[in-house]
């Protein structure tokens, strides 16, 4: 198992949030107990979710303060202070200078603290709102592929290509098309996966350009395609599929 691509994939984050089934959970556990890189990762996305729910905790009243010294001050009788000479008076006046000075030092520090704090919350609720969207972006994906109307279509590889396993599921219903990518051959320095809509009486028309690094990468949605194709192009793509380099099919029906 490639645990990279499997932690990239979000299912951690489904499992530390509840939205898996019995059985997929069993799953993730057994990959815990195996990968500690998994569990790594768990833990961080635990703590994330943890520092998140901590940020956006709901404040206390603004007059809570006043409230508690009004108690306070109700309950600790006032006392008279004792008669000072003007010396006593001087000495007095330093301290309190001195005490103001150290408090202004520990709130400047207290401050820095807490700006620090909240900044590092910040980051915190970012990494949170992105892992949100990316659940959000799952759950999604994994509409599209439970649609009632969708095609899983195995490619037909070429025999340069014979170990290449990948899988497209497309939907005319949706217009949506998926590649599973499960096993590609390499690519070459400046090289990248091409998709093509194949048409009959028509020259191959360009689609999507990919690198492979997603399990599951949506692509472009062709009307009237019968038959889609991939080859290995230079990055960016070109116009005019390599035949050469063509990695296989997938036959629509």
């Amino acid at each position: 198992m490639d645990i990279k691509t499997y932690i990239s994939s979000g299912i951690l984050e489904l499992y530390a949030t509840g939205h898996l089934s019995e059985n997929e959970q069993k799953e993730v556990e057994t990959i815990l107990q195996k990968y500690p890189e998994a569990q790594e990762e768990l833990l961080a996305i635990q703590k994330a979710l943890e520092d998140y729910a901590l940020i956006n905790a709901i404040a206390a009243p603004d007059d809570l303060k006043q409230k508690v010294m009004s108690s306070l001050h109700d309950q600790i009788p006032t006392q008279n202070l004792p008669e000072t000479n003007s010396k006593g008076m001087a000495w007095l006046n330093v301290a309190l200078f001195a005490a103001a000075i150290s408090g202004f030092v520990l709130f400047f520090v207290n401050n820095n603290h807490q700006k620090n704090e909240i900044e590092r919350l910040k980051s915190k609720v970012a990494a949170c709102d992105s892992i949100d969207q990316q659940n959000q972006n799952l759950f999604a994906r994994l509409n599209d592929l439970r649609h009632p109307g969708n095609q899983i279509v195995a490619i037909t590889a070429t025999l340069g290509y014979a170990n290449t396993h990948i899988y497209l599921h497309t939907n005319p219903q949706t217009g949506k098309n998926y590649l599973q990518l499960n096993q590609l051959p390499p690519l070459q320095e400046g090289q990248a996966y091409q998709l093509w809509s194949l048409k009959e009486g028509q020259n191959p028309i360009p689609m999507d350009v990919f690198d492979g690094s997603q399990t599951f990468t949506e692509v472009a949605f062709e009307n009237n395609t019968l038959n889609y194709a991939i080859t290995i192009e230079k990055a960016g793509g070109v116009t005019s599929p390599t035949l050469t380099r063509l990695i296989g099919t997938f036959k629509v029906s």
